[in-house]
């Protein structure tokens, strides 16, 4: 597991990766319901953006994975953050701050 920041968005994000999730899961500090229901999941697919009940965020990615995966993931995070966090819908006027949002988690996923 990796934990990316950035003080500017207030964001924290763990990043996680292939079968390090159960553990991930097994170790978090959410209702044991959450817990079931995260550990009852099909981890089969490439990626999956994760917004926690208490607000904390996590990227899952397969072993493996590519940068569009990653991508995509750190896409949905980003609205995430920037809508639903900071009240930033993505318009024509603010796709600029989406796109530099995304290239940012992205660099720090792969960096």
């Amino acid at each position: 597991m990796t934990k990316i920041a950035d003080d500017f968005w207030e964001y924290s994000i763990d990043v996680v990766y292939g079968d390090e999730i159960h553990d991930y899961i097994d170790n978090l500090q959410v209702d044991d319901c959450v817990k079931t229901e995260l550990a009852g999941a099909v981890w089969d697919c490439e990626g999956s953006s994760i917004v926690l009940p208490d607000g904390n965020l996590f990227i899952w990615l397969s072993d493996g994975c590519g940068v569009g995966t990653i991508a995509h993931e750190a896409f949905h995070i980003t609205r995430h953050i920037l809508n639903n966090i900071q009240s930033i819908p993505l318009t024509d006027e603010t796709e600029e701050v989406y796109a530099r949002m995304v290239g940012s988690i992205v660099s720090k996923i792969t960096g």
